[in-house]
């Protein structure tokens, strides 16, 4: 009996080896998840990848690791991110925001209530966007595919995206679980 307890765990060490580090991920917030831009210009790309890698991993895909700038691009991007595409039965959607940065803000926390995966906020007067992933304690986060900030979940100040000047933005609509995400 203690050879096959031994035997079992020697094979679980190695498949565990196997894994690449990517695919490990112990949270939604993991930097496996958090992506950087491959280039200028690609920030919107960059943070859509970012929020369909977290919608698919909120939905217990474990593909959620090769969702790519490469292997979104030909779905979503054409010299900027369109405003509605389709990726591996992912909807998603554009929307502008309010001018009135009380409603912005308001409309934002809602969103992101409904969303878990984040948005992508876009500032137009720079232009760059960001994922926004979630309101907590009061606070803004978000992940900045700019290879100037730092990696991973940081305080919306810490980016150069304000909620004062952002005024659009991109989400999930639909999954492949057929659920509307309003």
């Amino acid at each position: 009996m203690q050879k096959r307890w031994i035997s079992l765990l020697l094979v679980l060490a190695l498949v565990l080896t196997m894994i690449p580090a990517s695919a490990l991920a112990e949270t939604i917030n993991d930097d496996n998840v958090f992506l950087m831009q491959s280039g200028s210009g690609k920030c919107t790309l960059t943070s859509a990848v970012m929020m369909l890698r977290r919608r698919a991993y909120f939905d217990g895909r474990t593909d959620w690791v090769d969702v790519t700038e490469n292997s979104v691009r030909s779905t979503a991007w054409s010299n900027g991110l369109a405003h509605s595409f389709t990726y591996r039965e992912m909807q998603v959607a554009y929307a502008t925001l309010p001018s009135n940065n009380q409603e912005k803000t308001q409309l934002l926390i809602q969103l992101l209530a409904q969303h878990p995966e984040g948005i992508v906020l876009y500032d137009r007067t720079q232009p760059h966007a960001v994922l926004l992933t979630d309101y907590t304690n009061g606070v803004f986060y978000c992940s900045d595919p700019a290879g100037n900030i730092s990696s991973g979940r940081i305080p919306l100040t810490s980016s150069s995206v304000s909620i004062a000047r952002a005024s659009c933005y991109w989400y999930v609509s639909s999954d492949h679980n057929g659920a509307a995400l309003q």
